[in-house]
């Protein structure tokens, strides 16, 4: 999603990020989730976009600066190669 929207931060009403929060809710990954209201809600996304935003050098603002040691492993796994990133979502 962020590499698909670089350079913007879209709204968490975006029809988007809706509907990526509601797949990352429907996935079986998670059999404990610590609170149904904001577990992967819109606003919890568009705050994992602006971490990997904080990690871009090509995004012209900061970005949120508080991002997770795991946001910079998986943007520097990923972000230089967006085939392999859409194989790994798409699996």
């Amino acid at each position: 999603m962020y590499l698909r929207h670089r350079g913007h931060i879209p709204s968490p009403r975006d029809p988007a990020i809706l509907e990526l929060s509601d797949l990352l809710n429907r996935l079986p990954l998670h059999t404990v989730r610590p609170d149904l209201e904001k577990f992967r809600n819109p606003n919890g996304v568009v705050l994992k976009i602006t971490n990997f935003a904080a990690l871009d050098p090509q995004y012209p603002d900061a970005g949120m600066s508080r991002g997770r040691r795991l946001d910079a492993v998986v943007w520097d796994q990923y972000a230089g190669h967006p085939g392999r990133l859409r194989r790994v979502a798409d699996a």
